[in-house]
């Protein structure tokens, strides 16, 4: 499900076709790295070392070791935080924050399934969005960092107060917010496309989002390049 010819091809196309399909490359990158049997064990880890607030990159990295069998050459406390997470994904466990459903999301946009696997109390869920920090702040959920990032970029800042750790209400507001964005989208044939997905609105946003922030978005490509897991 990938290989060096597609790589290729992939980063010759255009930014804005890149940025759309971020968790397609993304999922197809995993299923290389880590195999038919184990490509969604890795990407739950790694989702859940996102919603931790760790970099893709030092993510992905301490995943890699702690996945053929050496976490402890990666001993920084990230580290071990990520040692601890693969522990609670692998077996199963609810592990406190380690599953939550940004994991469940994240995992059902990467496998390319159309409605959620995972949501409690409604059996109609809808479609699955990854809904992290950056997809919060998109929605209109500004936490004190992004606030910080606005101020440095010379930036307007937000009406009210910065918002908590978001709850289950403001992740599925979120998760609307892009459902409506992707069809907003369509409606006018964005870009010359009229099947844009939530997920692709979401990864989109995020990455224009990012260089308003004089930030420097990374692909798909680039957070496995970074990583260096060949190194």
């Amino acid at each position: 499900m990938g290989n060096e010819g597609e790589a290729v091809l992939f980063r010759d196309q255009p930014l804005a076709f890149q940025e759309r399909f971020f968790h397609r490359r993304l999922a197809r990158l995993f299923v290389s790295r880590f195999g038919d049997e184990h490509w969604a064990w890795a990407a739950g880890a790694w989702a859940s070392a996102r919603e931790q607030g760790l970099s893709p990159v030092v993510a992905l990295r301490h995943i890699f070791f702690f996945f053929i069998g050496r976490p402890h050459d990666q001993s920084s406390d990230e580290g071990k935080l990520l040692e601890e997470i693969c522990n609670a994904w692998g077996w199963g466990k609810d592990g406190g924050r380690f599953r939550t459903v940004y994991v469940s999301d994240l995992v059902d946009v990467l496998a390319g399934r159309e409605t959620r696997s995972f949501f409690e109390g409604d059996v109609n869920a809808g479609a699955p969005v990854p809904i992290d920090i950056w997809a919060f702040r998109q929605a209109g959920f500004p936490d004190q960092e992004f606030r910080e990032l606005l101020d440095e970029a010379g930036l307007e800042q937000p009406a009210g107060p910065p918002h908590g750790e978001p709850g289950a209400d403001a992740y599925e507001a979120a998760r609307a917010f892009f459902v409506a964005r992707a069809a907003a989208l369509n409606a006018t044939a964005s870009g010359g496309i009229s099947d844009w997905t939530a997920e692709e609105a979401e990864a989109v946003g995020r990455f224009e989002l990012q260089r308003r922030l004089d930030l420097d978005p990374l692909t798909a490509d680039e957070i496995f390049d970074e990583a260096d897991l060949d190194g």
